[in-house]
């Protein structure tokens, strides 16, 4: 049976530099300056969103500036405690998008109790 990496979408700027542990004015700049993969709803600067898998790929082709000049002096230290780190946030993310769906799963069973559930 084949297993398939569930995507997870950063739904705006916030949940972008979230995911990637910077600020959002800074995630921004990445963006126009590094080619980071956000995509827009409109042609406008309107809303942003982008996949997690997408931010991923980005990440391990990139070398950022700013990333280099934090850099320890071992550095397997450095990719072990940032692979750490892009662990969490994607348990972040996953565990948000968990609650989410446990506070639709206790709309629904709320409203058959409302409602009664031969109306479901």
């Amino acid at each position: 049976m084949a297993t398939t990496q569930t995507r997870v979408i950063l739904n705006s700027w916030k949940e972008i530099a979230s995911y990637l542990g910077r600020g959002v004015r800074t995630v921004q700049r990445y963006e126009r300056e590094n080619q980071l993969p956000v995509r827009r709803m409109q042609k406008s600067h309107g809303s942003v969103f982008a996949l997690s898998k997408d931010v991923d790929t980005w990440l391990d082709r990139t070398r950022l500036h700013s990333l280099e000049s934090d850099r320890t002096e071992d550095p397997t230290k450095w990719d072990a405690l940032r692979n750490h780190q892009m662990a969490i946030k994607r348990l972040e993310c996953s565990l948000q998008a968990l609650n989410e769906k446990l506070a639709e799963g206790q709309r629904i069973r709320l409203r058959k109790q409302w409602f009664g559930a031969e109306d479901y």
